[in-house]
């Protein structure tokens, strides 16, 4: 129930109730970055401003057509897109330290508790 979330779909399927396919008019926009300025704050909160609904927002091909996408040259596009994959790779990494240290943690209380 999350309006606006992305999804790149390498696949050929269906859309479901509540999915809206964005195809690309241009070859200006790289799929990396169109995914990450989707997933921008920025784009959230314009489509959770122009969307409708009571319990459930929902977006149509109307509403997105609106949202503002800035779209810079694909050299400043690639630049962007690699730094947030650096960034997103420090998450992973610091995601997987964190783990490792829970278990450190868990297997040290264990070994006080054992003895």
């Amino acid at each position: 129930m999350s309006v606006g979330r992305p999804y790149i779909m390498k696949t050929n399927g269906c859309i479901h109730d509540g999915w809206l396919l964005l195809k690309k008019k241009n070859q200006k926009i790289t799929d990396d970055y169109l995914y990450y300025i989707l997933s921008s704050q920025n784009i959230y909160n314009q489509f959770k401003s122009l969307s409708r609904g009571g319990v459930v927002n929902n977006l149509n091909k109307d509403i997105v057509s609106k949202v503002k996408i800035p779209v810079p040259e694909i050299k400043i596009q690639n630049k962007i897109v690699g730094l947030l994959e650096e960034e997103r790779e420090i998450i992973i990494n610091n995601e997987v330290l964190i783990k490792n240290f829970y278990k450190k943690i868990d297997e040290k209380i264990s070994s006080i508790w054992s003895n």
